[in-house]
């Protein structure tokens, strides 16, 4: 609600303005009322109104007097002007005081009505301007800090901003930066803006600055002079991801320190072992000094392993095959386990299907490279991507004859049909849609995120999310209710989902869309 304040040294006036519109109807409150223009200033100076309609000659102060301090001190209230005829010409030259209306005495409902209702146009627009300006604004500075951690010479006109930004920062106090990555495959865009929102409303560290890097990794620098203190802060956080967003995580931490110039230094070195958190045990918080840096050479984990591999699959033994895979997997993880090694075996892998794949069918069109990135990315496990990898080389050995064979544009609009028309099944799943179409869940996963960007558990949430949006539109069902027509079975699973992808409850979504 707009707040509103009446100043007129008439009661009569006053009282006919108070009761002449319902206020309340065009979204304002009576916040208060003036005889004098002295009072009227006071009551303007504290309670901040959105708006004032000021008398023109009031004892003490006019409102012209008023108009032009508020003008003077740009405290934004817009201001309307009560004048009689034989003041009105006099009211029209003080317009560059920013009086936003005149109204001649004695006021017309509908004049000012519509008057009223101009007022709240314009401040609902200037207020949408300034929030996406102060938007633009910070995230040019969370931009600009990002290029400085990943060692970027900051051009002259980002200068001002960044040092506008860190002098913000305590400058005595020793700071801690850490990463944390949390488990993301279905892309929901608002899971890491509500990780920080929750560690800032619980207010587990006193004073931080967050930074979103990717969509399943964000930062803290955190300014605590305790170590001790820093790590029970960060058991606090280990004890909120799991608890409100049921993903596993991993948070890695450099130790306190004042030199504000290794901060560039320090963001690759924890930037390079959260991409081996596929090694590292989920939920727990690594320190950076306390990781090794591995840097063996791969090959001879691949060693013979391409032969190996397609002579199991040419022999007909696929098995064989994922044994040979999965023992290549998992030596590279016992003896030199690094990001870069594990995106070397696994290039290796689909490589050597796609040579299998293309001596007995016309070629795929796969992206080798885009299944490699997506393991690294969105798994937290080397079981997760030891299992998918053995679902792969199903469909690879197991692949539909070119009869049977749906081309991926049509495999993928069957999906989004199955979809649409089962999304309130709670049963619907990736498997759900595999078996309704005839291919292994990976084939199918992996061609519908390569066509549509999404996956399909993405999408099913996505369709899901927009169907409920839609019903809470309606105002007259129970979330229980949405909750059996989009395929939820739990109301608090529902709640969280729906706030982790759109970033407010579904019953805050309902109060802001009621008629």
């Amino acid at each position: 609600m707009l707040k509103i304040l009446i100043a007129d040294d008439e009661y009569f006036i006053r009282e006919r303005l108070k009761h002449l519109v319902d206020y309340q109807s065009l979204g304002y409150e009576l916040a208060g009322e003036a005889a004098n223009g002295e009072k009227a200033w006071q009551l303007i100076r504290e309670l901040k109104p959105d708006l004032a309609i000021l008398d023109i000659k009031m004892p003490l102060l006019s409102g012209l007097n008023i108009a032009q301090k508020i003008h003077e001190e740009q405290l934004g209230t817009k201001v309307i002007i009560l004048t009689s005829y034989d003041y009105f010409s006099y009211a029209q030259e003080s317009i560059h005081y920013g009086v936003f209306a005149y109204l001649l005495k004695p006021v017309d409902r509908l004049m000012l009505t519509d008057v009223l209702q101009d007022v709240s146009k314009n401040i609902m627009e200037s207020r949408h301007l300034h929030t996406m300006a102060d938007q633009y604004y910070t995230e040019k500075q969370a931009n600009i800090f990002l290029n400085y951690l990943q060692g970027d010479t900051l051009p002259p006109e980002d200068k001002p901003l960044f040092d506008e930004l860190t002098d913000k920062f305590p400058h005595d106090t020793p700071f801690a930066l850490c990463l944390i990555k949390i488990e993301n495959k279905d892309g929901e865009p608002y899971i890491l803006k509500n990780l920080l929102s929750l560690i800032k409303d619980q207010h587990i560290f006193e004073d931080f600055y967050p930074f979103i890097y990717t969509d399943n990794i964000c930062g803290l620098l955190i300014f605590e002079p305790s170590l001790t203190r820093l790590e029970a802060r960060y058991y606090k956080v280990s004890g909120c991801i799991p608890e409100t967003f049921s993903r596993p995580f991993v948070i890695i931490s450099g130790e306190p320190c004042l030199d504000f110039t290794r901060l560039p230094e320090e963001f690759q070195a924890l930037l390079s072992l959260i991409g081996h958190s596929v090694f590292l045990k989920k939920n727990r918080i690594y320190w950076l000094d306390e990781c090794r840096d591995i840097t063996a050479s791969p090959q001879r984990f691949l060693c013979n392993f391409r032969a190996a591999f397609l002579i199991s699959l040419r022999s007909g033994n696929p098995e064989k095959a994922c044994e040979v895979f999965t023992e290549a997997l998992y030596s590279m993880a016992e003896e030199a386990p690094s990001a870069y090694n594990l995106s070397i075996v696994l290039s290796e892998f689909f490589l050597s299907c796609s040579i299998y794949t293309n001596e007995i069918q016309e070629a795929s069109g796969t992206d080798n490279a885009f299944y490699v990135h997506e393991l690294m990315e969105n798994y937290l496990s080397l079981e997760e991507i030891a299992a998918w990898c053995s679902s792969y080389l199903s469909s690879a050995c197991h692949y539909p004859s070119s009869a049977e064979h749906a081309s991926p544009n049509i495999l993928v609009s069957k999906a989004v049909s199955i979809i649409e028309a089962s999304f309130a099944d709670p049963d619907l799943d990736l498997s759900f849609i595999a078996d309704k179409t005839g291919y292994t869940s990976s084939y199918l996963s992996t061609t519908f995120k390569k066509i549509t960007g999404f996956s399909i558990v993405q999408y099913i949430t996505k369709y899901r999310m927009e169907k409920a949006r839609a019903l809470l539109c309606d105002g007259s069902l129970k979330l229980k209710d949405i909750c059996d027509r989009i395929g939820y079975t739990d109301v608090f699973y529902f709640s969280k989902r729906f706030k982790s992808f759109y970033g407010y409850s579904p019953s805050d979504y309902m109060k802001m869309n009621r008629p």
